[in-house]
């Protein structure tokens, strides 16, 4: 190396040894680890379909797919969970895993439900003695199984389908009463779909569940101005900032409620601070050019 840096040494001396020996080198040992690189995957392609894989190859395959979607071949890392998953169906991780993508990085909330509702399905089949679907201990089943029902409500109520979201979230409720996202999702549901009163008992449930949680409490503000409770709204969003004040929804329904009571200027500067929070929120600038006259 000192040949190459030293001030001292030749400059034609240095460059022939760069074209002659270095740059020779550097070729061959990119070209290995592209070959290197394409291996691996083919092995990852084929292993993902090979149904003796033990726990440890499925790890591997899982984390490297997440990998490759993360250097956006989401479709690819798509393919190799599915295959991984059609091999070893008892590998609720890898299903999970698919179902994730399918939604987070593909955009697909109806195939992440399908995937996480055949998950479930067969977790369910396995039956409380069974080993976890998730490869950890028997004793965590219930709580995973639990999970999955949230988080299939979740792309279920993403997907549109909110009578089998209500449907989920009432089912993991009836398991364990204090999930609070749970809860909090469900009165999401039916505040759209018109049912504020029983909106207003889940929110109240999820708050009573966690009564710090920020998106309850903004929850809560949407539904108790629906209801045309602006002082109870008030309580709520304001202890919702409170604790995240950086709440681009909670500044919004403040905006709302404000307007609501006809405080323009109040309802004007909640709109501002919502859009310094989150510049892309539509609702809150169309509330300023509403409050502007635009």
């Amino acid at each position: 190396m000192t040949f190459l840096t030293n001030p001292r040494f030749d400059s034609p001396g240095r460059e022939l040894f760069r074209r002659r020996v270095l740059r020779p080198v550097l070729w061959v040992a990119m070209a290995l680890a592209i070959c290197a690189l394409v291996a691996g995957l083919w092995v990852l392609r084929a292993g993902a379909q090979n149904p003796s894989l033990d726990d440890a190859d499925q790890d591997r395959i899982i984390s490297f797919s997440f990998l490759r979607a993360e250097y956006g071949q989401v479709d690819a890392a798509i393919e190799t969970l599915t295959s991984l998953w059609g091999s070893h169906r008892a590998n609720g991780e890898a299903g999970l895993a698919l179902a994730i993508l399918q939604f987070a990085k593909a955009g697909n909330p109806e195939g992440a439900a399908e995937t996480l509702a055949t998950t479930l399905q067969e977790a369910r089949a396995a039956g409380p003695g069974a080993s976890s679907p998730v490869r950890t201990t028997p004793a965590a089943s219930h709580a995973e199984r639990v999970a999955l029902m949230v988080l299939l409500g979740d792309f279920y109520r993403l997907a549109g389908r909110s009578d089998q979201a209500v449907q989920l979230y009432r089912q993991a409720l009836q398991a364990d009463p204090k999930l609070a996202h749970a809860s909090c999702e469900l009165a999401r549901v039916l505040t759209a779909r018109g049912d504020l009163k029983g909106a207003d008992k889940a929110i109240q449930d999820a708050l009573d569940a966690n009564p710090e949680f920020p998106a309850a409490l903004v929850e809560k503000g949407r539904i108790k101005r629906l209801l045309a409770q602006r002082d109870e709204a008030l309580a709520a969003l304001r202890k919702a900032l409170e604790y995240d004040p950086g709440d681009a929804d909670a500044y919004l329904e403040l905006g709302r409620v404000y307007e609501d009571m006809g405080r323009k200027q109040d309802a004007i500067f909640a709109y501002q601070q919502a859009l310094q929070a989150d510049p892309g929120l539509a609702e809150a600038k169309q509330g300023l050019n509403r409050l502007r006259g635009r």
